[in-house]
């Protein structure tokens, strides 16, 4: 049994998106490593790292939704290079609470 595990704060960090986003996810990228350079703590060291400010990505303008692929269709398709998972939790800390409806496809 293989379980997933993502901190709440790494929600929404992946996100599959269709073709018809390429160039905004291309955009958007740019954006924030320009943003990152911009903003990084000037006192940076491995004990001190951070940044100034807080770059909020834009919504894309296509979502995989929108394509409206069956469960069945996409475990199908995606499964072939990303495998599922068990069972999937998410939590804080030492608090972990399992996703029931929830899915995961990855490795490690």
């Amino acid at each position: 049994m293989s379980d997933a595990y993502f901190h709440e704060d790494d929600y929404g960090q992946v996100e599959l998106l269709p073709l018809a986003a390429y160039e905004f996810c291309v955009n958007q990228s740019q954006a924030i490593e320009e943003f990152s350079a911009e903003h990084r703590t000037p006192d940076r060291t491995p004990d001190r790292m951070g940044w100034t400010d807080m770059f909020i990505r834009d919504d894309p303008p296509a979502k995989l939704e929108a394509l409206a692929i069956p469960c069945e269709e996409f475990r199908a398709l995606v499964g072939q290079y990303l495998p599922e998972y068990s069972r999937v939790f998410t939590g804080y800390s030492t608090y972990r609470e399992q996703l029931p409806r929830t899915t995961a496809l990855g490795r490690e």
